[in-house]
């Protein structure tokens, strides 16, 4: 039978989020796996769809191009494959699109802009963002690593971080452990996880942490745009490479497999190669 009914697909939610679970995926993971089948059913459901079959897939594939980034169709796409996988229904699986190289970065936020976010955020309302922010931008990890900030990980200036398939250590500086140490004492966390929520003890939502930085953003006059989790990831590598041109030791900080993603840090900014320009002088 080559077509799945959407009550067919909706009945086996629920067991594929078991299945998800079971792999020890985060909640955030799951969530975003779940809440993009909902996507498609949504869809099929405005469209009166009762068949999904390979036609119907094109449609949405033609749907998800004309209205997303092409980092958005993959996303939704991988979810959607995974999910008709785990039904062995592979003749619905999307082939992904390609996503070209960027030649370099733009919208950095650039130093001067991180201190006058951090000043902003230097009191005791936005103590944990603006902590939050120090250790993005301190250590270059990705938002979802936050989970591996512990109060032993601290006490040792040196956290493990696991994650597709590789482990890489990640160092602290001595200001960054001062703070977290002195953070922890008034918030009286003695173990475990240092940013997680107080009620459930798990890690921060990165949605919320993303709405928080552009309310901050907008409050402290930085342009909205370049503020976002990542950003200070981005910000990191800048200014590790800039100062040190170090680019394998970069990489191993950063986790990439390859140097070629590294080097992308090398680049100039469209922003830089204006000022370049215009200090020619011709």
């Amino acid at each position: 039978m080559d077509f799945l009914q959407p009550l067919e697909i909706e009945s086996q939610i629920a067991a594929y989020e078991t299945f998800l679970n079971q792999k020890n995926l985060s909640e955030i993971s799951i969530g975003k796996y779940i809440g993009d089948i909902r996507r498609f059913l949504k869809y099929a459901q405005g469209q009166g769809i009762h068949a999904v079959n390979a036609e119907v897939m094109q449609q949405y594939k033609d749907y998800i191009c004309e209205n997303y980034a092409v980092n958005s169709y993959n996303s939704y796409f991988i979810s959607l494959n995974a999910f008709f996988r785990f039904l062995h229904k592979d003749f619905l699986v999307v082939k992904l699109r390609m996503v070209p190289q960027r030649n370099s970065l733009e919208n950095v936020l650039t130093v001067e802009e991180y201190y006058q976010l951090l000043q902003f955020t230097d009191v005791p309302r936005y103590r944990r963002i603006h902590l939050v922010m120090r250790t993005l931008a301190c250590t270059g990890i990705r938002i979802s690593e936050l989970q591996f900030i512990t109060c032993r990980a601290v006490r040792n200036r040196k956290t493990e971080v696991t994650g597709k398939r590789k482990t890489r250590i990640i160092y602290f500086n001595e200001k960054l452990v001062e703070e977290l140490i002195n953070y922890c004492k008034e918030q009286n966390i003695v173990s475990g996880c240092i940013f997680c929520s107080r009620g459930s003890g798990r890690p921060l939502d990165s949605g919320n942490i993303w709405r928080e930085m552009k309310r901050i953003a907008g409050l402290a006059g930085v342009d909205q745009e370049k503020v976002y989790p990542h950003s200070f990831r981005h910000l990191f590598a800048k200014t590790y490479i800039n100062k040190y041109n170090a680019i394998d030791e970069l990489a191993d900080l950063l986790g990439h497999s390859s140097i070629e993603t590294t080097r992308i840090y090398t680049r100039t900014t469209g922003e830089e190669k204006r000022s370049r320009l215009n200090m020619l002088g011709l």
